[in-house]
């Protein structure tokens, strides 16, 4: 036992009780290749261990008295990932994979040779995910829906298909297999699941789990319990617990006292709890009492250059694997109790020339007027150095407690002279902490320096003030202008109308009066009728000219007089359809719209017997709907191409809904919003 004194007390340290034990690939191999990342492990039966490399490189090492023996793979330049990611090892051989195939050594002959696999393997775009040694068979999966099983003493290849499961990019889905407690294969068919092998069946069987949940995607290799439940670490969604015989999952997450959410690996040891590594943190968690203990090795600290890998050794300690570093964690010296001894201090309060070292006897300080700016440390003393998560609060300074996270050292500048207490509490899971509070007084300055920040108020409120008068002025400006621009379109736009009506194309004046004058001469009777109607149609104008809208029944009334003087003057060459159903007759419509647009459609377009032109009105998606089929003439005297644009700038000044003029080879078509 080694003991060392500090101001808060006397410490102690027992050097055969540690925690892990360290093994650098500095320290084990030679400097070439001392700084290559480990990324495959496998323990022989002789307590040896097999380690593989980002470059392709086999590490045989002895722990026990330091020997080494290293093998290098031939290269490969077909994908960025040629590392070797999986190592399996028989009594004879070694089987060593990478994405793109999988090599064998002899351990007598100590000769390299690549396996040959089936042509499925080899294809194009098919990598090599994930293999696992079964007694005499060798597992392998791809990133297709397809496992193979090499059976080794016969050398022979069998495949089987994954129920329900996508092809995935192998870059950014996991995908594994895994060896439950009763010697059964499982693998992952993200996102739809498990699915687990029956050696009776012959195939994989999908599983009573959740589906297409969002960790699917993110999780690592799964670790087997005793109680054959699976454990799993996921990348932003903490640990995963899945209950094989339930069906069930259950999530731990940093809020539940997990060291971080981003955990790579996770190994049940003898005890019963779960060991879980992210990148240099790590959790000890019991699942009985639901309690972590959380602690860091000062090596490789986060990056993301690197993952965790977890084994379970031969000797029951557990292996992991951090880049170029080998940790050996020895479960049976970590009590679970171990937490309650844990003790929460307030070290020291540093000023810029002065430290003060808070111990027992120290009850409050007193700090000068220039001791406004200071720092205040804290910590747990831990025998576990579990990750706790601090809070802080300065109070008659802060109004509530500031959140530190893993920061140990509280700053404070500019602290008004006064009197204030500080106090600090950590929390690991369910677990809280809190210090003893210590007052702190802060002298207080000669002047006081309100009224500078008064005046400093004063004047960014009145600038604010003025640049909001100058904006509101400049956007009323604005709106105005808008406005009176709007009104003056508008104004334009019913002038042009109003013309349109009281101008009502002479042309059909002409004709009516011609048509009437032949009337008079052989049929007075129909002669009168006609000159009724068109006294009708010119009272209708007269009357509605000054509004802006009519109902459509009125409007359909008044066409009826213009149809049938039409209808006069075509006969059959003339045929015109209303269909308006009862409900849409109180909308409203511009007035003379419908008689616009018959005029339109008879100026624009031949009028014959044998080639009538056909006008129909109807309702469409709550539009009224005037539609001509196109017989058009070749020259049209008075047209001036405004009639049609004057009624849609009116209607755009009178409703959001578009006046839409389509036309086609053989319909032209005019769809008139409802006012």
């Amino acid at each position: 036992m080694m003991l060392f004194g500090t101001s808060q007390g006397l410490c102690y340290l027992e050097p055969d009780n540690l925690l892990y034990k360290i093994y650098n690939l500095t320290d084990i191999v030679n400097a070439k290749i001392a700084n290559e990342s480990i990324n495959a492990f496998a323990e022989s039966t002789d307590k040896t261990w097999w380690l593989g490399t980002w470059t392709r490189r086999l590490i045989h090492y002895d722990p026990s008295n330091g020997a080494y023996q290293t093998f290098q793979l031939p290269p490969d330049y077909s994908t960025n990932h040629k590392y070797i990611h999986a190592i399996c090892d028989t009594k004879k051989t070694v089987y060593i994979a990478t994405y793109t195939g999988i090599f064998l050594l002899n351990k007598q002959t100590s000769r390299l040779s690549e396996l040959v696999v089936p042509d499925k393997i080899n294809f194009d775009s098919v990598y090599i995910v994930s293999i696992l040694l079964d007694n005499n068979t060798l597992w392998v999966r791809t990133n297709v829906a397809m496992v193979f099983a090499y059976h080794i003493p016969s050398r022979k290849w069998e495949e089987f298909f994954l129920p329900s499961y996508l092809p995935s990019n192998f870059y950014t889905t996991r995908m594994f297999l895994g060896l439950d407690n009763h010697g059964i294969v499982w693998a992952n068919l993200y996102p739809k699941g498990l699915a687990k092998f029956s050696k009776r069946e012959k195939r994989f069987i999908q599983q009573k789990t959740p589906v297409n949940e969002e960790f699917e995607k993110w999780m690592f290799q799964f670790s087997a319990d005793s109680t054959n439940s699976f454990w799993y670490p996921t990348m932003g969604y903490g640990l995963i617990k899945y209950d094989t015989e339930k069906g069930t999952i259950q999530n731990w997450r940093e809020s539940d006292g997990l060291v971080f959410d981003h955990c790579m690996a996770a190994c049940p040891d003898k005890f019963g709890n779960i060991w879980v590594g992210s990148y240099h943190k790590f959790s000890i968690f019991n699942p009985s009492k639901n309690y972590f203990q959380n602690f860091r090795v000062p090596y490789n600290e986060e990056s993301t250059s690197y993952r965790n890998y977890m084994f379970p050794l031969r000797n029951q300690h557990i292996l992991a694997i951090q880049k170029n570093i080998l940790i050996e964690f020895i479960p049976e010296n970590i009590s679970n109790n171990a937490s309650n001894k844990n003790t929460l201090l307030i070290g020291s309060i540093q000023l810029a020339d002065t430290t003060f070292l808070v111990s027992s006897q120290l009850k409050n300080i007193h700090l000068g007027v220039d001791g406004n700016n200071f720092s205040i440390n804290y910590a747990v003393f831990s025998p576990t150095q579990e990750q706790y998560r601090y809070y802080y609060q300065l109070e008659g300074f802060d109004d509530k407690w500031i959140d530190a996270g893993s920061k140990t050292v509280a700053n404070y500048t500019k602290i008004p002279g006064g009197n204030y207490t500080f106090r600090v509490k950590a929390i690991v899971g369910n677990k809280e902490i809190v210090s003893h509070d210590f007052p702190i007084h802060v002298a207080t300055h000669f002047y006081k320096t309100l009224w500078f920040l008064g005046i400093i108020l004063l004047i960014i409120a009145t600038i604010v003030y003025l640049v909001y008068r100058y904006r509101v002025k400049q956007s009323n400006e604005v709106h105005r202008l808008q406005a009176q621009t709007s009104r003056l379109e508008k104004d334009k736009t019913e002038i042009q109308y109003q013309n349109l009506i009281n101008h009502l194309n002479p042309h059909f004046l002409f004709n009516s009066l011609t048509s009437l004058n032949s009337l008079i001469l052989t049929e007075p009777k129909q002669a009168s009728r006609f000159l009724q109607k068109l006294s009708l149609i010119y009272r209708y104008i007269l009357q509605n000219k000054e509004k802006e809208s009519v109902t459509l029944e009125h409007e359909i009334n008044f066409v009826k007089n213009y149809i049938a003087l039409q209808q006069s003057r075509f006969e059959e060459g003339l045929s015109i359809s209303i269909d308006i159903p009862k409900e849409y007759m109180s909308s409203g419509i511009v007035p003379v719209t419908l008689q616009n647009l018959f005029e339109n459609a008879i100026k624009h377009n031949t009028i014959e017997d044998e080639k009538p032109l056909v006008i129909s009105v109807y309702i469409e998606d709550e539009y009224l709907i005037v539609e001509n089929n196109i017989q058009r003439k070749a020259y049209v005297e008075t047209s001036n191409k405004q009639g049609l644009e004057s009624l849609k700038k009116l209607y755009y000044y009178l409703t959001s809904e578009p006046f839409q003029i389509i036309e086609t080879h053989q319909l032209f078509k005019v769809k008139v919003p409802l006012l």
